[in-house]
């Protein structure tokens, strides 16, 4: 999936997606250094844990 459709469906940045794959938590599958490419699992299960980071324990 494209950065920029990706960002608009977890509702993230397109800065903020990078920033996950420079801490880790997403990985890029493609595309170029401008337009990458992110699979949808990956993006489903980073969005998963950001979800029980958020919630209070």
């Amino acid at each position: 999936m494209r950065a920029d459709l990706a960002a608009e469906i977890t509702g993230l940045s397109p800065a903020a997606l990078r920033g996950m794959v420079r801490r880790g938590q997403l990985r890029r599958w493609g595309g170029t250094e401008r337009y990458p490419l992110y699979y949808v699992g990956d993006l489903r299960a980073a969005m998963q844990q950001r979800e029980q980071r958020k919630q209070p324990a």
